[in-house]
C-alpha cells in the first residue's frame, strides 16, 4: 500500500495516534482510500504520462475525504475490528 499518496490525512511517523480506536480509524480510511483508488484506476483507460492532468491529484483527494468519512461513521467496520483485537492482545 502505497501511503505516502495519500498526502490529505498528513500521517508521519511521529504524530501517533492517542487511542488504538484513532489508529484502527486512521488504517480503515488508508484502505479505504486505497480501494477507492483501485476502483477507479480500473476503470480509466491507461494514458500516456503526457496526457495526464492534474485533475488526478483532485479524485485522489476526493477519494481520500470520502475515505475518512466512512471511516469516522465506522460504515465498514474494520476500525472497530481492528481495535478490539488490539485491545485483546495488549
Amino acid at each position: 500500500m502505497n501511503v505516502g499518496s495519500i498526502s490529505a490525512l498528513n500521517f508521519s511517523t511521529t504524530q501517533r495516534p492517542d487511542t488504538i480506536e484513532q489508529a484502527a480509524e486512521n488504517f480503515e480510511t488508508m484502505l479505504i482510500a486505497q480501494l477507492l483508488k483501485a476502483a477507479r484506476e480500473a476503470g480509466q483507460v491507461l494514458a500516456q504520462e503526457s496526457e495526464m492532468t492534474g485533475a488526478e491529484n483532485y479524485l485522489e483527494y476526493a477519494e481520500t475525504h470520502v475515505a475518512k468519512v466512512l471511516a469516522e461513521r465506522g460504515s465498514l467496520g474494520f476500525a472497530a475490528l481492528l481495535a478490539k483485537d488490539l485491545a485483546n492482545k495488549g
